[in-house]
């Protein structure tokens, strides 16, 4: 079967068998979120990913916590994408009609408060992905880790070579002090 590039777009942005909810059993509805009785029904089971999606979703429902129509529809799309076959930042800002930055930002929003595994890689194939296996997640988690040090090393850098001179200081504790900010970040 030969698709066209647009039934080639409409199937990766709308996977699955449930065109409602993309196997998810989610639904965003102008009442709220909303089970797909349709998938109830015919007794869709959940895949691992999925099932992780939807007990993210109400558990913070149950503790009241926001859940954006963006959020949600990027989480229904990475369940089914993988570090082989991710989905493009440039697909998820076409589906989601935003920036690059918002697409950054909800992605970073799904790992930070909704404890998803979403990985990302720039290097190809590129993209967002749901974390299926621990090889998924050590390979992301080098280079989000990597990248993280790098940026710190520039700031240490920085902070060395020119803010005493700003602060008319001898000398400026980097180490100490993102010591301690770390501590705080991780409580």
């Amino acid at each position: 079967m030969d698709l066209t590039s647009q039934q080639k777009f409409h199937f990766w942005m709308h996977p699955g068998r449930c065109h409602d909810c993309w196997d998810s059993t989610l639904l965003w509805t102008p009442q709220g979120i909303r089970r797909c009785e349709s998938c109830v029904e015919a007794g869709i089971v959940l895949s691992p990913a999925a099932k992780r999606l939807s007990d993210a979703v109400w558990l913070r429902m149950e503790r009241k916590q926001n859940v954006l129509p963006q959020t949600l529809l990027t989480a229904r799309l990475l369940i089914h994408s993988t570090s082989a076959q991710p989905v493009s930042r440039e697909s998820l800002q076409g589906q989601l009609r935003s920036t690059e930055r918002e697409v950054k930002a909800v992605a970073q929003e799904l790992r930070r408060e909704w404890f998803l595994p979403i990985g990302s890689s720039r290097r190809q194939p590129s993209g967002y992905y749901w974390m299926h296996t621990p090889e998924d997640f050590l390979n992301w988690s080098r280079a989000y880790r990597s990248q993280a040090i790098d940026e710190l090393v520039t700031l240490h850098k920085l902070q060395r070579n020119n803010f005493p001179e700003l602060a008319g200081q001898d000398a400026f504790d980097f180490i100490r002090l993102i010591q301690s900010e770390m501590e705080d970040a991780i409580k």
